[in-house]
């Protein structure tokens, strides 16, 4: 009777639990996921955007420029002409700002240095965001454990370079740009998501049924003998 009523009790569990997986929650989940990472995408591409009409236009000012140390074209054109940039004073010599950001705006400034100005990985920074974005709004398409599992580890990753590419931006550039910020927030955000996710489905894998024993399994054999 008491083995019954555990039965039951794990079989009323076990659909509580998928109702909420397959329910509400997945079908906000997914909305907010869609979101952050359409956001994501947008402003990678419009830090590309910026890069690209900084190189071609040194008076080219973008709508999230509000000053001299609030500036987002100041780091995202660290691949613009040099000779378009105003010299300025860095650490006592004279230089342009776009020389003292030319290794920082790509590669996350590790690149240049250890394989080369010309190396294929020497990117701009948003360019390694679009991928990240892109892989967790496909992932996040699925309830498997491999991808609630891969989805978190990019996250983390992510996260971790959204900070070291935060200490730059503040401590080493010292400036203030808004779409970097934004998009620091936005993968904070589904760096929570990817780990509620990943709860909710513990969740619901706990309460699946234990596999047979084998005393289980030799009975069954002995019925359908």
């Amino acid at each position: 009777m008491a083995s019954a009523e555990r039965s039951g009790r794990r079989s009323d569990d076990k659909i509580r639990v998928k109702k909420n997986v397959r329910g509400g929650w997945w079908r906000h989940e997914l909305m907010l996921r869609a979101m952050l990472c359409t956001l994501g995408t947008a402003l990678s591409l419009y830090a590309l955007h910026v890069e690209m009409n900084r190189g071609g236009d040194s008076a080219y000012r973008a709508w999230c420029d509000f000053a001299e140390s609030v500036s987002c074209s100041r780091v995202f054109a660290s691949s613009s002409r040099r000779d378009a940039a105003p010299a300025v004073r860095f650490k006592g010599q004279d230089t342009t700002w776009l020389d003292n950001l030319q290794m920082w705006g790509r590669g996350f400034g590790l690149v240049e240095p250890l394989l080369g100005k010309d190396s294929m990985l020497n990117q701009p920074n948003s360019i390694f965001a679009l991928p990240f974005f892109t892989l967790q709004l496909l992932l996040g398409m699925t309830q498997s454990a491999t991808a609630a599992l891969a989805l978190m580890v990019t996250a983390v990753v992510a996260s971790a370079g959204c900070f070291y590419l935060a200490y730059l931006l503040l401590f080493v550039l010292h400036d203030l740009c808004l779409v970097c910020i934004t998009s620091y927030i936005v993968t904070f955000a589904l760096l929570t998501l990817d780990y509620r996710r990943l709860v909710h489905l513990h969740a619901h894998w706990q309460v699946q049924p234990p596999p047979p024993t084998k005393r289980q399994l030799r009975r069954v054999r002995e019925k359908t003998e």
